[in-house]
C-alpha cells in the first residue's frame, strides 16, 4: 500500500531535519551535501508542507461550495415541482397557462436546461395575475416566487465560486504533486548518499536520531 503524502513528508522531515540538527553526519558527508545543500532539502520540505495544506484547504472549500450549491438548487427544485403540480390541478382545461407553465415539458437533468425551465416558470407566474391567484390559494405567493428568483440569481453566484474554487483545488493539487515529488527526489538521494558513508554498525548511529536509510 503506498504511504500517505504525510506520512511521506513527516519521514522526509525526521531525515532532513534529523542530518541538519547533527554535527557529526554533517562532517561526514560535507563534501557532497553542503549547508547549502542541507538549507534545499529543509526549503523542500517547507514547501511541500505548505502546498499540501494548501491543497486540502483549497479542496475544502471547494466541497463546501458544492454542497451549499446542492442544497439550494434542491430546495429549487423541489418549489418547481410543487409549481408544476399545482399547475396541473388548476389549469388541467387551459391549454394557454398549461403551456406558459411549460407543463408539457419533462424536467431537464442538465443544468442550464434546467436553470431556464425555472426561469421560464418564474416568468409565467410574473405575468400571469389568474395564476397568481390560483397559486396563492395553495400558499404559492407572489412573495415566494420572488424568493425563489432571488434563490436562483443566488445559484448562479454560487455556481460561479464552485467554478473558481474548483480550479483553486486543481491548481493546489498539481502543485502538491510537484513539490511533493521534489521532495522525495531530494530525501531518495540523501539516503543514498548516508548509505555510502554509514555501513555496518554505523548505520546505528542515524537511528539514534530517527534515521532510516534503507
Amino acid at each position: 500500500m503506498k504511504k500517505s503524502y504525510e506520512k511521506d513528508l513527516e519521514a522526509g522531515r525526521i531525515l532532513v531535519y534529523g542530518v541538519a540538527g547533527n554535527e557529526e553526519i554533517l562532517q561526514r558527508i560535507g563534501a557532497i551535501y553542503t549547508p547549502e545543500r542541507i538549507d534545499q532539502g529543509i526549503g523542500l520540505y517547507q514547501t511541500a508542507k505548505a502546498t499540501l495544506n494548501k491543497q486540502k484547504k483549497a479542496k475544502i472549500e471547494a466541497t463546501q461550495s458544492t454542497r451549499q450549491f446542492n442544497e439550494i438548487q434542491k430546495s429549487i427544485h423541489e418549489q418547481l415541482v410543487r409549481i408544476r403540480k399545482a399547475g396541473r390541478y388548476f389549469f388541467r382545461s387551459q391549454v394557454e397557462l398549461r403551456e406558459a407553465l411549460a407543463l408539457t415539458k419533462e424536467i431537464p437533468t442538465s443544468y442550464a436546461t434546467w436553470k431556464a425551465l425555472v426561469q421560464e416558470t418564474i416568468s409565467a407566474i410574473s405575468k400571469q395575475e389568474m395564476i397568481q391567484t390560483q397559486f396563492t390559494l395553495t400558499g404559492i405567493t407572489p412573495e415566494k416566487v420572488s424568493q425563489l428568483q432571488q434563490s436562483m440569481e443566488q445559484l448562479d453566484v454560487m455556481k460561479l465560486q464552485i467554478e473558481k474554487a474548483g480550479g483553486v483545488a486543481q491548481q493546489a493539487t498539481v502543485a502538491k504533486k510537484e513539490s511533493y515529488e521534489a521532495f522525495m527526489a531530494y530525501c531518495i538521494d540523501l539516503r543514498a548518499c548516508l548509505d555510502l558513508f554509514y555501513e555496518g554498525n554505523e548505520r546505528q548511529k542515524l537511528e539514534e536520531v530517527g534515521i532510516v536509510v534503507k
